[in-house]
């Protein structure tokens, strides 16, 4: 990979818990594979969880490193090997825990003065981070591990203080000056917000929102349709600065890669597949309570027998409590016999963005994690809602209120401990799955999923024009009225966020191609030779730097070259037919073989490609001039 002097460098500085470490690398090899230097720190434990992805992505080009410092177990009290949130037990333990986090600061800082880093992406529990950066000059990009509803929450109940306006812990209030009515109770909020008297944990909190407050800006993994009231609330509002780069689980593109986000799956990727692949579309629940979450035999009961009662295929996640001796007994009796064939229980860790990507998946009973709630909504599939502790009962509102696409289970208190948490009965477990999954409104919120998924991917998959302004780059787009329409509202939002893009339009030519009146579709034309002067006067006017242009206007290189500048082929396709068809062009093994259906090797490739004339287009196979052949040698001349 040629290395360039001035290469953009990025510090990523993950807070080690899986709910945070998991999105933040994933949203450091999206930086890498955009040509930006990564440097990942963290402990060599937690390194074990990513090296392989890590080591894969640098095969492949990705300038992308980890750098490893010592966790400091022995000077915080914590036992050997507790480098990551997972591993503590007791609130205690997590105490500990937060306040070794304050140690990395010299490791860290030491690391940056021999690299020279260009910005600093740190977990919000790294609160000194927002001071080693300034101490260094460059900017601190805070990555909160949640979505922009929660933070926008909690800086209202920071401001304006509702919570303690009420008489008791199930009154609800509605959070002041939010662009939805959110209504919220003490009950559903964590300890330290509850109580007007300090707590060991006030000065952490107050310290982390400090450096929130003063870092550069914040980056999320999210995406602007998800919660569009809210990015404009924190950049109005709030007043700070902010990036969605999400949903970065969709960098993930192969079935090994989302089924080892994390941690390899205590049940292989295959026998999931294999699984699912027996089953009809929409027709599997798929029921995980996130990395941390562990249930009582009570809970786990109530789960089981609605389970039992539901007649829903289902896939459920049990993570163990491994010091509970008894931690098979909450099972019923002949549970595992009875649901046969029909519900699969993965015992730790499971390849969650697999399963929920399958097309057999077509609900979700989640703890409303944020990447959870991400996944299962870039997977197109509703929720039940079972929030436990943290930010999820807000992350609730977002799915059951404000998108519609969640049902609640009815979880009414905030509770870290699985001893303190009163469980919810299979009654109300069985009517949340059935809502779900069964009926007309569960058909409605599978729409509004799928759309919601469709909107989750282009976010990440986005056209190269919209690519180009979000970086900073000035480009108009060139097209027709009736083609401008298509993608008018995407260009004007984006046009909103502050990206330099804009659409010029010109007449498509119909009456002098012999067209009817609209047929303004390249697909459904010949060579639009008319279009080319219209588009030779913006370029006049406009004086750009570079023009990019599909194969079909191939008079845009004599275009871009009378103008003196690059001219940019796209072609909508991938590089491997790019190959084959050059190979044919240029060997013509079709037309060395004796009938339609007779296979012959494309010569040149890296591959043995066998094909045959009847799988061709017609302007391949004939070896006379034909007026599609004589067009598409002109392609491929430009």
């Amino acid at each position: 990979m040629d290395k360039r002097a001035d290469q953009l460098h990025v510090y990523f500085l993950p807070m080690m818990a899986p709910g945070h470490m998991i999105p933040l690398v994933d949203m450091a090899r999206q930086f890498a594979r955009h040509g930006v230097k990564v440097t990942i720190v963290t402990t060599p434990l937690n390194a074990t969880k990513f090296t392989k992805t890590i080591q894969k992505d640098r095969e492949v080009g990705s300038d992308i490193c980890i750098r490893t410092t010592e966790f400091p177990c022995k000077e915080a009290g914590l036992p050997e090997g507790c480098e990551n949130l997972a591993s503590t037990t007791t609130s205690e333990m997590t105490m500990k825990f937060i306040k070794a986090l304050y140690l990395f600061e010299q490791p860290v800082e030491k690391f940056m003065e021999e690299d020279h880093p260009d910005c600093l992406v740190a977990g919000t529990f790294f609160a000194w981070a927002v001071d080693v950066a300034a101490k260094l000059g460059i900017p601190r990009l805070a990555f909160n591990g949640t979505g922009l509803l929660p933070m926008c929450a909690y800086n209202c109940l920071m401001e304006h203080k509702p919570h303690l306006k009420v008489e008791s812990e199930t009154e609800e209030f509605v959070i002041p000056g939010l662009p939805d009515t959110i209504k919220m109770s003490r009950s559903k909020l964590s300890q330290h917000w509850v109580d007007e008297k300090e707590t060991p944990m006030t000065p952490i909190i107050k310290d982390f929102m400090r450096a929130e407050a003063t870092s550069y800006g914040a980056i999320v993994n999210s995406f602007y349709e998800l919660e569009p009231n809210y990015v404009q609330h924190f950049r109005e509002v709030v007043g700070r600065k902010v990036w969605h780069v999400g949903p970065v689980s969709l960098c993930n593109k192969d079935n090994e890669e989302k089924s080892q986000r994390g941690q390899d799956s205590s049940l292989s990727e295959q026998k999931c597949l294999d699984w699912l692949n027996t089953k009809e579309p929409k027709s599997v629940i798929y029921i995980c309570f996130g990395s941390m979450s562990i249930f009582s035999s009570d809970q786990l009961l109530e789960i089981a027998t609605a389970l039992e009662a539901s007649d829903q295929q289902f896939i459920w996640v049990v993570r163990q409590n491994t010091t509970n001796e008894e931690q098979e007994k909450w099972m019923p009796e002949g549970f595992e016999e009875k649901v046969n064939g029909r519900g699969l229980i993965i015992k730790g860790w499971a390849p969650q963005v697999l399963i929920l990507d399958h097309e057999a998946t077509g609900g979700f009973v989640t703890h409303c994690g944020w990447n959870s709630l991400l996944e299962g909504v870039s997977a197109g599939v509703p929720m039940v809602t079972w929030p436990l502790s943290a930010e999820q009962f807000f992350n609730e509102k977002l799915l059951v209120e404000i998108l519609k696409i969640g049902v609640p289970v009815g979880v009414q208190a905030w509770s870290q401990r699985t001893d303190s948490r009163v469980p919810i009965n299979r009654e109300n477990i069985l009517r949340a799955v059935t809502k779900l999954m069964v009926g007309q409104e569960a058909e409605e919120m599978q729409g509004r999923a799928a759309a919601l998924g469709k909107s989750a991917k282009m976010a990440v998959e986005k056209d190269i024009a919209r690519q180009f302004g979000r970086h900073g780059v000035k480009a108009p787009i060139i097209t027709t009225l009736l083609n401008a329409s298509k993608f008018s509202k995407t260009i004007q939002r984006d046009r909103e966020m502050g990206s330099d893009i804009s659409i010029h339009t010109v007449k498509f030519p119909c009456k002098e191609a012999g067209l009817p009146e609209g047929c303004e579709n390249i697909a459904s034309t010949t060579r639009p030779i008319a279009v080319s002067k219209p588009i030779e006067r913006f370029l006049e006017e406009d004086h750009p730097d570079c023009l990019t242009a599909a194969p079909q206007f191939s008079w845009a290189v004599e275009l871009a070259a009378k103008l003196g500048i690059p001219r940019l082929a796209f072609n909508g396709t991938g590089f491997f037919p790019f190959c084959a068809l050059h190979g044919l062009m240029e060997h013509k093994p079709h037309l060395k073989v004796e009938s339609e259906m007779e296979e012959f090797v494309i010569p040149g490739l890296p591959d043995k490609i066998k094909m045959s004339r009847q799988k061709l287009s017609e302007h391949l196979k004939d070896e006379k001039e034909t007026p599609m052949t004589a067009l598409v040698k002109d392609m491929m001349r430009a």
